[in-house]
Order: C-alpha cells, then sequence, then structure tokens
C-alpha cells in the first residue's frame, strides 16, 4: 500500500547552462516537481528524495536525465524524517507514527518496527553492523537520543537520554567506532559513549556567529576523521574528533569570510553537505544563496560556487560528477521547486 509504480519518464529540463565563478561547476538542468525535498540521497545509482509524506526514486543511469521510476505516500498521511541508507536498505524515520519504516530500493515496504520509546517524535537515525539503531529525534519539547536493538523481529528500547534544555530536536546522528555525534537545533554538536548514553553527553561545542546570522545546527558529516558541520547562517564549522571528549571547531567559514572570498556572493545559509569521494570534496547546500566546494583537508577555503538565483538549495546529494540539490521555498517569492543538476567540470 502506498506505493505508486511510475512508467520511466524523462524529468529533467534543458536550462540555460550556468558555469560557477571560476567555472568548477555547471548548472545543466532541473527535475520539474510540484513539491519540494527535505533530503536527497543517492543508493546504488538512484537518487531518493524526501518531503513529508513522499518519497521519490530517480534512476541516474543518465545522471543528467533521471528519470522518476517510483513514488511512496504514506497510506497514514504522516511526514517521514531523515533517509539512511545501510546494506541497500532505506531506514525512514515517522516522526508522528513513532516508527521506524524499512525500504528496499523499489521503495517496497520491507517491514516496519516501532521504537518502543515513549513521548518520541523520532526523525533521524543510523544502524550499526550488530543491529543497534540510534535514533534522534524529540519529546515534543525537547530532544531525545535512543538506542534500540533489534531482537527478532522487534526493535528492543533499551536506553535513552532527554535534553533538559528546548531548542535540542536532534538533526542529524553520526555514528564512528563507540562514539555518537550529535547535532541539535541550537547550535552545539554534542558526543556521547554509546555505552554510556543513559548518562548524557560526554563534550560538546559550538562557535561564535556574526550579528545577525542565527545559528541551527543541521547536517554533519564525516570525513577523514573529521565533522564537517552546517549550521545555518552562522556557518560551515570543522570539528576535531582527536578526542571526543573534547571537541573542538578549528574552522569556520563564516558569511565574513565567505564574502572575504567571494565579494559577489550572497549571505551563507549552510542546510547540508554532500560528500563526493570520487572528487574527495564536500558539496555545501548553501540555501537561498548558491552550492560551493571544500576540499576536507582545506576546510577554510571555499574553491568554487555557484548561484543560479531564486532556488534554495536546502538538501544535496552527490555521486561521481554530478550533484543534486533539492529546495524548499518556504513562501520564498518566486522561489523555483524542483531538483537542480550540476556538473563537476
Amino acid at each position: 500500500m502506498g506505493v505508486v509504480e511510475n512508467s520511466p519518464q524523462k524529468t529533467s529540463t534543458n536550462d540555460q547552462i550556468i558555469f560557477s565563478k571560476n567555472r568548477l561547476i555547471s548548472c545543466i538542468g532541473t527535475i520539474p516537481e510540484t513539491d519540494e525535498s527535505n533530503q536527497l540521497i543517492i543508493l546504488n545509482n538512484n537518487l531518493f528524495s524526501q518531503k513529508d509524506e513522499v518519497l521519490n526514486k530517480y534512476s541516474l543511469i543518465n545522471p543528467e536525465e533521471p528519470i522518476l521510476t517510483n513514488t511512496f505516500l504514506n497510506p497514514q498521511g504522516k511526514s517521514f524524517g531523515k533517509i539512511f541508507a545501510k546494506d541497500n536498505v532505506l531506514y525512514v524515520s515517522s516522526s508522528f507514527e513513532n516508527k521506524i519504516y524499512l525500504f528496499d530500493e523499489d521503495l517496497q515496504i520491507i517491514t516496519t518496527y516501532s521504537t518502543n520509546v515513549p513521548n518520541f517524535y523520532p526523525n533521524t537515525l543510523v544502524v550499526d553492523s550488530v543491529g543497534n539503531f540510534y535514533i534522534g529525534g524529540c519529546n515534543g519539547t525537547k530532544g531525545v537520543i535512543a538506542k534500540c536493538r533489534l531482537v527478532g523481529n522487534q526493535l528492543q528500547h533499551e536506553v535513552s537520554y532527554t535534553f533538559q534544555m528546548s531548542q535540542t530536536n536532534i538533526e542529524s546522528v553520526v555514528l564512528n567506532k563507540n562514539h555518537l555525534f550529535i547535532s541539535v537545533k541550537s547550535g552545539v554538536i554534542y558526543s556521547f559513549n554509546t555505552n554510556t548514553i543513559s548518562i548524557g553527553p560526554i563534550s560538546s561545542t559550538t562557535h561564535e556567529y556574526e550579528m545577525g546570522n542565527e545559528k541551527w545546527g543541521k547536517t554533519i558529516q564525516l570525513v577523514h576523521q573529521k565533522l564537517f558541520w552546517a549550521n545555518w547562517d552562522a556557518g560551515f564549522a570543522t570539528v576535531e574528533l582527536d578526542d571526543p571528549k573534547n571537541l573542538s571547531i578549528s574552522s569556520c567559514i563564516s558569511n565574513a569570510r565567505f564574502r572575504s572570498q567571494f565579494p559577489d556572493s550572497k549571505a551563507i545559509y549552510v542546510c547540508d553537505i554532500g560528500y563526493n569521494i570520487e572528487h574527495d570534496l564536500l558539496c555545501i547546500a548553501n540555501g537561498w544563496s548558491s552550492i560551493f566546494l571544500v576540499k576536507p583537508k582545506e576546510p577554510s577555503t571555499i574553491l568554487d560556487y555557484l548561484d543560479v538565483g531564486n532556488f534554495q538549495n536546502y538538501c544535496i546529494a552527490t555521486q561521481g560528477n554530478y550533484i543534486y540539490t533539492g529546495s524548499t521555498s518556504n513562501g520564498v517569492a518566486d522561489n523555483h521547486k524542483g531538483i537542480k543538476i550540476y556538473k563537476l567540470n
């Protein structure tokens, strides 16, 4: 129930090609959608998008002309949270059902699990190699991180921790060995030992921000044993992991730093980060302003940026020579919807 099998159809339009400042990126087309995208993820040459209760699958056999092949509409009409991919399975939280959906690559439901965590709205998760689910969300007002274990065909709630402050809704969770790293709405990253989650965080960090440029902790990407963090218009930060008990930020591309490198650029609004393994590049969705590129080993320097105008680059996914960004218009006048297709030159 809920899956609409679409006959394959070409979905991209050939926009006028737009080149970036240093011509490392070009915008080559758009997947026109009537809706928006909260998240994009690539698995096995397929692009998946999520917005509210809708999941879409696009074939990337021709990465310049993605083909919509499947759509899943939650029959309960409830919004999904973030997608996590592992071993050809898509794990998708359903916040208002307190469930985790498992899909195969054709968006067919494999199974669903209740989290069995009381008063919980799951938003994002990671799954380890031995069946532990680390699920981040909130209880309606405060952030909650829960550890559940798959026992038979059910999730068993083992331990959880509830933050004491508001604005701690969990936006992103990363697992590295026996530590969890969590980004929360207030613009703070916390670290937890996976064996002592109920005790609470073992460290936290944030950074100063310029007046008028507010923090909102969003995506974390783990690359080369560093965390790269999207913190809205407070900037793009690099977090050192030498000691998970003493997190520290080594660099931050703020609004001022961005404009010092590219004076004609708009403000910074870092929403999401994708890692392109083939080019060893961090690809950053910079909201209403642009996308930009950074080398993980030189995270304070922007290699290039591209602003296509009237498009909120809210989420990002990248593979090979291509980058895809999705928009959420959020009421911005003349803001275009759909998915932009970029090429690395």
